[in-house]
């Protein structure tokens, strides 16, 4: 069995180190970020290991609920929660639609995402312990 890991925000920055660290190390991957064409260079760039990539939009319900189905139905080893978005000003100043893209993005896309993966990550993690030496 492969280890899988399923990472947010993977385009660029922390995601996509986390990313090119995990491929490294022999892991399939499950790339997520809003920049489809991103997503597939990576993709195209590491044949070493299976990615697959996802377009969402992880302050949307749409996207979260797109990246929660595959953590539902995937035996994911680990997940990365590192989709982001930043807003640099005084909250009093904040839009509300700001507001909402912030919480989604940063409080309810990894909840929803971490409660969708936990039976995946139990299930993987209890079949390589028993294949794991005593």
């Amino acid at each position: 069995m492969s280890n899988l890991a399923l990472v947010t925000g993977a385009t660029s920055g922390i995601g996509r180190a986390f990313a090119e660290r995990l491929a490294g190390d022999g892991y399939d991957l499950v790339l997520v970020g809003r920049r489809r064409e991103r997503l597939e260079e990576f993709a195209a760039a590491h044949t070493g290991v299976e990615v697959r990539s996802v377009a969402a939009d992880l302050s949307t319900g749409e996207g979260i609920d797109t990246v929660a189905r595959i953590c539902a139905a995937e035996p994911l080893t680990l997940l990365v929660n590192n989709a982001g978005v930043a807003h640099y000003m005084p909250l009093a100043d904040l839009p509300a639609d700001l507001a909402r893209e912030l919480v989604g993005v940063k409080v309810l896309a990894p909840t929803l995402l971490t409660r969708a993966a936990v039976a995946g990550c139990r299930s993987a993690a209890g079949a390589r312990s028993s294949t794991w030496p005593a």
